[in-house]
């Protein structure tokens, strides 16, 4: 049996300014394949974020096929200052290469976290990279 494989990249974008900064959790609509792994996980700072105080960002995974939705925070980037997210910067994730497959009937999708204080202004542009599998 040969097993096939495929290299996707996952991007998206997110503008505080149009879509909110609200403090929670913010599922970004980027649906990840189910038999994926993912491999490499990036953000680039388009615009720095603004908030009124020391917010954080985490970039996390988010099951949407079960009630209710089970969120891993943290999963790509822990929660980092915003600081961090200043113009130019590439905030590079660390994904846990034990993390499980996304195998079975799950939804997964990645998800942002804000915490402290709500973010005002900002973009970001980010980035998954995941190896698909055929069984």
């Amino acid at each position: 049996m040969i097993i096939q494989r495929t290299v996707d990249v996952y991007c998206g974008f997110y503008d505080f300014g149009v879509s909110g900064g609200a403090i929670g959790t913010i599922d970004l609509q980027v649906p990840i394949p189910q038999n994926t792994i993912l491999t490499e996980f990036g953000v680039v700072v388009k615009t720095a974020p603004l908030s009124g105080g020391l917010a954080t960002i985490s970039f996390d995974t988010l099951l949407t096929s079960v009630s209710p939705n089970v969120l891993v925070v943290g999963a790509l980037i822990p929660a980092t200052a915003i600081a961090v997210f200043s113009l130019g910067a590439v905030v590079i994730g660390i994904v846990d290469p034990t993390a499980p497959l996304n195998n079975g009937p799950f939804n997964l999708s990645i998800a942002m976290s804000i915490a402290a204080f709500a973010l005002t202004t900002g973009q970001l542009q980010f980035y998954a990279k995941g190896i698909s599998f055929d069984f």
